[in-house]
């Protein structure tokens, strides 16, 4: 496959290889290029040179693909039609051990692995064998040998492990009785990226809490919180799992505690598990409903009032100071910002702040509407300057050439501070909220959690709280020149508990739906 495709049809080549590029045109092209096996094998041969290595590619996992459908699975047909096609069937063994992964069919795995070593001319490839062992991992412990004796012969082939490898061996592993030793992948996998995979992590968290290792799965946990991480939502689920039927110390309390804490969510689906764990337990009756809860924080189903969002202030200001050295100022000066324009910057908020509501003039103006860049700007400020509310907004020099009227309007109503155009903005947006008090709202479409990695591991769990608390979540544009505009949150989001009662939240479209649970 030439590099100019390469890059087009996969998503990260350098660490996922060939597999994840054929799941991707297999995708693509699943509906519209199916070819039968009579009609590719009487094709003129002179059709067949004439093809372009992607092309060849495609074709041949459309043919294994059409095998794959059938209740038997000829290896052997597969084989030949391959070779056939002139691809030395570089991809069809892969591809087959993928499909037998992806359904869990270890039947169909373990009979293609015994077709490869006694039939085929090709060699068994590292990821087909990595394949094998995620596959066999988890269908029991009672294949945990053929990972054993698999994993050996990988280690004839290499040593040293991609990502994707790194994962299938840690699936692998933890399905067996030696599965301690998916830490060592684990190692593996800090030297292979700076953004660390949280899927990658969440087997070894589970066989650890089924192990009663709640130390080790408690320190991998903490450490995707530390990165701006969470698990799978698997990892919940088995939770949940654990605690109905009582295998070792995890209680669903356990569960709960740890999304309060960390602020993770469960999904639609957890949440029904939650749910029904709770619907389920003997000798108690609860009653359940899923609900929206306003921002007065009343549930509409049996009146509890959710705790309202408290900051305290010692932490609020170290915060604040945390955010300038780590996001403005960091390491270089000169990254993020200039000593001069910090300096600029808090003499402007010591002057004028603090603020009601700080605006990100760029991001707004450039959101997709059919709206000028400064009537959407305008038509932001105006929302919150008619409500009372002192406004900053914070943009970039270049904004000044934006329509004369609409500026001159922005000005006359709220505050502005223009960064220069090579600063980062995000920082200046951030302070300016934090220095103007707990109670500031930010306006912005910009996804500000992934900030909270830069600052100090002991402020993150409540920079994610102030942001949940304080940024707008949804803003649109009518057609007839509106802004419509929906405030945070002023309660907390996070389970919470009664003597009597239950409230969850769980992610649902793009906000929280909550499960009233009432004994």
């Amino acid at each position: 496959m030439s590099g100019e495709l390469r890059k087009q049809y996969s998503v990260r080549p350098k660490s996922n290889g060939a597999l994840m590029t054929f799941c991707r045109i297999n995708h693509m092209f699943r509906s519209n290029f199916i070819i039968s096996n009579s009609s590719y094998c009487n094709q003129p041969k002179q059709r067949q040179q004439k093809l372009n290595p992607y092309e060849i590619f495609r074709e041949e996992l459309k043919l294994t693909e059409q095998f794959l459908d059938k209740k038997h699975i000829n290896f052997n047909e597969i084989d030949k039609v391959c070779k056939e096609y002139g691809t030395q069937a570089r991809f069809w063994q892969t591809y087959c051990m993928d499909h037998f992964h992806h359904t869990n069919d270890i039947n169909h795995g373990i009979k293609l692995m015994e077709y490869l070593e006694k039939h085929s001319s090709q060699k068994i490839s590292l990821k087909t064998l990595t394949l094998f062992i995620a596959l066999t991992g988890s269908s029991g412990h009672q294949y945990q040998n053929l990972v054993y004796t698999t994993f050996e012969k990988v280690l004839k082939i290499t040593d040293v492990f991609d990502m994707s490898s790194i994962k299938y061996l840690i699936q692998g592993f933890c399905g067996t009785d030696n599965w301690r030793k998916s830490l060592e992948f684990l190692e593996m996998e800090k030297f292979q990226s700076t953004t660390k995979n949280a899927g990658i992590r969440s087997p070894i968290i589970i066989k650890a809490l089924y192990e009663g290792d709640m130390s080790l799965a408690m320190k991998i946990l903490q450490e995707l919180a530390a990165e701006g991480n969470e698990p799978s939502q698997r990892v919940f689920v088995e939770m949940v799992e654990m605690a109905e039927n009582k295998t070792g110390t995890v209680t669903i309390d356990t569960l709960l505690d740890l999304l309060r804490e960390k602020r993770w969510y469960p999904d639609e689906n957890t949440a029904l598990k939650i749910k029904n764990y709770f619907l389920g337990l003997q000798g108690e009756e609860w009653q359940c409903l899923d609900t929206h809860i306003k921002n007065d924080g009343v549930c509409p189903c049996c009146g509890v009032n959710l705790p309202i969002a408290k900051f305290n202030p010692s932490d609020f200001e170290n915060l604040k100071k945390d955010i300038m050295e780590k996001l403005i100022v960091a390491s270089n000066v000169f990254h993020n910002s200039s000593p001069v324009e910090i300096k600029r910057f808090i003499e402007f908020l010591n002057t004028h702040g603090p603020f009601d509501v700080v605006i990100d003039g760029l991001n707004i103006g450039l959101c997709k509407t059919p709206l000028n860049p400064g009537v959407k700007l305008r038509l932001a400020v105006e929302y919150f300057t008619s409500k009372g509310k002192k406004v900053l907004v914070i943009g970039k020099q270049h904004m000044k050439n934006w329509k004369k009227e609409s500026m001159r309007r922005i000005q006359e109503q709220a505050m502005l501070f223009y960064v220069d155009n090579i600063s980062e903005d995000d920082p200046f947006i951030l302070y300016a909220a934090c220095h103007s008090g707990e109670n500031t709202m930010i306006v912005t479409r910009d996804f500000l959690h992934n900030h909270s990695t830069r600052i100090g591991v002991e402020y993150q769990q409540l920079f994610n709280k102030w942001l949940q608390c304080r940024k707008i979540p949804k803003f649109i544009y009518t057609k007839s020149g509106e802004i419509l505009i929906w405030e945070p949150n002023g309660h907390e989001i996070e389970p919470f508990h009664t003597t009597d009662s239950w409230h969850i939240p769980y992610r649902y479209e793009d906000g929280f739906k909550w499960l009233c649970l009432v004994k």
